[in-house]
């Protein structure tokens, strides 16, 4: 079988995914366009490095999901404010972490799950970034390696479902996987 139909076939057995297309060159940068176009709504930039490291590998799929398929990586963050010098200066907390950073003087909690440092240099022009996160289930099936995913802005998840035709259900998000095949 052919490994990007093979891991399309994986995605789609997963308890929790509603569907999984393959994206081509076309939606990838019309997506790729939209990101980069993103802020937040304080108006501070974000850059999803993510989506550029998903960008960049040579399969992309789109993975529609509903509750019960994704669950936040251990320990990584999903999103970091960063200063001009890439310092992070704020992160999101893990739910696996946030009795850990319950117990931490140096930090300033501005929401249930995310922190500011407090000795961190803000210099106002903090931006927000969207690191990759591994996909660990997927390398090795079938020649895939180096699988990571990432999460889109929600005017992207829109673009992606008006596009392959999904549902625009608010019991529905994306996650965009990209691999390789060796």
């Amino acid at each position: 079988m052919d490994p990007v139909e093979s891991v399309v076939d994986i995605l789609r057995s997963t308890k929790g995914v509603v569907g999984a297309f393959v994206m081509d060159d076309d939606v990838s940068n019309r997506v790729l366009m939209e990101e980069r176009s993103v802020v937040s709504i304080t108006g501070m930039d974000v850059q999803n490095i993510g989506f550029e490291e998903v960008m960049a590998r040579e399969y992309r799929i789109c993975v529609v999901y509903s509750n019960g398929f994704f669950e936040e990586p251990r320990g990584t963050p999903v999103i970091m404010m960063v200063n001009s010098s890439n310092e992070v200066v704020g992160t999101a907390v893990p739910e696996d972490m946030l009795e850990e950073y319950s117990k931490r003087s140096d930090i300033i909690w501005i929401s249930d799950d995310f922190v500011l440092f407090a000795n961190s240099n803000t210099d106002g022009t903090e931006r927000f970034v969207l690191p990759p996160c591994k996909y660990a289930a997927l390398n090795g099936k079938d020649g895939c390696r180096d699988a990571i995913f990432s999460s889109p802005a929600t005017t992207s998840d829109i673009l992606m479902k008006n596009y392959f035709g999904v549902s625009m259900s608010n019991k529905t998000s994306t996650i965009v996987v990209g691999f390789n095949v060796s």
